[in-house]
């Protein structure tokens, strides 16, 4: 967050289109039925990691730089004394864009395959619910993925999942 505003200033300076995952995704849907392409020069903002404690940071950083992005978090949060329906529909009328980070934040790959079934479904019905959007994202917690975890992910309906791979694979 420190950093967002400088790097969307020097990305937009050098011709880059800022766009959220949302867009995304609609691009990748139109795709299905004809033949549109995505700008080569296209840039997906996404933060991670959106709590309660941080969200006003969040959503200042984003106002001030000027731009859309995906916020992942965790469903946990949602409701009274965490992040309420109405500041998420707030972010979503300001062009942001909401996805999952898991239910409670926990390692998937350190959980049993019930487990993650259930991080999974109760992070993506919580965030529709509140959204009254389709959820089809997950930053993986803590990046951490691996083939069992992605493999659950797009059985529980996750088309695009965002993690981190210290390996070549």
């Amino acid at each position: 967050l420190d950093n967002l505003e400088e790097h969307v200033g020097a990305l937009q300076a050098r011709g880059y289109k800022l766009i959220t995952l949302r867009d995304f995704y609609d691009l990748l849907i139109t795709q299905e039925e004809r033949d549109v392409r995505l700008d080569p020069k296209s840039v997906v903002v996404a933060i991670s990691d959106v709590s309660p404690q941080n969200i006003g940071e969040v959503l200042e950083v984003l106002r001030l730089s000027g731009v859309s992005a995906t916020l992942f978090l965790q469903s946990q949060y949602l409701g009274s004394g965490g992040i309420d329906q109405k500041t998420v529909l707030t972010l979503l009328a300001n062009g942001h864009d909401m996805q999952s980070h898991g239910h409670t934040g926990d390692d998937l790959r350190s959980l049993t395959n019930a487990q993650v079934d259930l991080e999974l479904q109760q992070s993506k019905q919580l965030i529709s619910q509140y959204t009254r959007k389709p959820v089809f994202a997950i930053a993986y917690p803590l990046g951490g993925v691996n083939d069992r975890v992605a493999i659950k992910s797009g059985e529980a309906g996750y088309l695009l999942g965002l993690g981190l791979a210290p390996d070549s694979t």
